[in-house]
């Protein structure tokens, strides 16, 4: 599925799957709450709202979060 069109290419935090643990160890490094554990990966809840920023960046032990353009729906997975 597509990024919605305000969103497409706009920077915003990510999570490399195959890098994260599930541990959550990252969860309260963003400032608005955006990340999550599910099914025992890292997720990014609401792409619309990440500021892309990057403060999230550098609290992961695994070094599973990155910031990249948009290509994703919102919400989750």
């Amino acid at each position: 599925m597509a990024a919605e069109p305000a969103l497409a290419g706009r920077l915003v935090a990510g999570v490399d799957r195959q890098r994260c643990l599930g541990c959550g160890q990252c969860l309260p490094s963003c400032p608005n709450g955006l990340l999550a554990v599910r099914g025992g990966l890292a997720v990014l809840t609401d792409a619309a709202r990440c500021d892309g920023r990057g403060r999230c960046l550098g609290h992961c032990s695994a070094d599973a979060l990155n910031l990249g353009p948009c290509s994703w729906p919102t919400g989750g997975a």
